[in-house]
């Protein structure tokens, strides 16, 4: 059974990856700013 859909998976992976880093940053930049 070979898989129809690796690009959409892969896609969808890379945003959630994004979207966590961007979050993560912005967590990392506020606590920075706090001190």
């Amino acid at each position: 059974m070979p898989q129809m859909y690796p690009s959409y998976w892969m896609l969808i992976f890379m945003m959630n990856i994004i979207i966590i880093i961007m979050m993560m940053c912005k967590i990392y930049y506020i606590y920075y700013n706090k001190n």
